[in-house]
């Protein structure tokens, strides 16, 4: 792994700015936002795993998180925290951090977004991001600049390569799995998950200008498949299958309207 620590906090004011003023100008008023953080604080070969498999990890709670009702779109990337105790001094943890934004309801609030990301994995220690000076009128961009600051650390890019490596690995080993092209695996640690398609245009644009500011990032959209036409006879069922088999493709590489 590269020699150089995780970020402890998002320096540069071009990027600040950019963040500022193409993706939290998107959200008005009939929105919320609210960040957590996953991390596997674990020790020796459960973190050399945790480590390995943090871009599967990172793939499954953005599924899950598109599929709450009221989720607008999200931030998502894979980061890393330095251990702080004197028993794990030295460590780096694994963690995927998010900037949440969705309309509340009663389908959708702060309780049940924390929910779902905290039943998915026993080992993941789920704690919700605050700022570090509440009250102070900035406090939303404050958060969102703690969720990306490791958008460009080479650490944290040498584990999302040597993940995504190992998640590619593994399905192309599985028996069980369709002979087809393993899931994207974003090459990033940050992307921007839309779920709402009004806001997909937008936020296709945001990517484009906050790439010309020096951030990193990629824009995807999970797209639900509809369940294929039922067979009507032999001659349709093997292209009923063929269809299925590319439907499935295409949902497993991350395909969607604003790549």
């Amino acid at each position: 792994m590269s020699g150089q620590l995780p970020a402890k906090q998002l320096n540069s004011s071009r990027i600040k700015t950019s963040l500022r003023r193409h993706v939290l100008s998107l959200i008005d008023n009939n929105c919320s936002s609210v960040c957590y953080r996953a991390a596997w604080r674990v020790r020796d070969r459960a973190l050399d795993l945790a480590r390995n498999s943090i871009s599967g990890k990172r793939i499954t709670l953005d599924e899950l998180l598109h599929n709450i009702p009221g989720v607008r779109f999200f931030v998502s990337a894979i980061t890393a925290v330095q251990a702080t105790s004197e028993r794990d001094r030295g460590l780096i943890f694994p963690a995927v951090s998010f900037f949440i934004v969705y309309s509340p309801s009663d389908d959708c609030s702060e309780e049940i977004i924390f929910d779902v990301l905290n039943n998915e994995d026993p080992e993941a220690d789920v704690v919700r991001i605050r700022p570090r000076q509440p009250g102070d009128g900035d406090s939303l961009a404050h958060v969102l600049f703690n969720v990306v600051k490791n958008h460009n650390n080479e650490f944290v890019n040498e584990m999302v390569r040597l993940s995504n490596d190992y998640g590619i690995q593994r399905q192309l080993n599985d028996p069980d799995r369709p002979p087809i092209p393993p899931p994207h695996f974003p090459r990033t640690s940050t992307r921007i998950v839309v779920v709402d398609a009004e806001f997909g245009p937008a936020i296709h644009a945001a990517r484009q200008n906050l790439e010309a500011d020096g951030f990193q990032c990629e824009v995807h959209g999970i797209v639900e498949i509809p369940p294929a036409e039922p067979q009507l006879d032999n001659a349709t069922s093997d292209l009923t299958e063929t269809i299925r088999t590319f439907e499935r493709f295409i949902k497993q590489m991350g395909y969607a309207l604003y790549k």
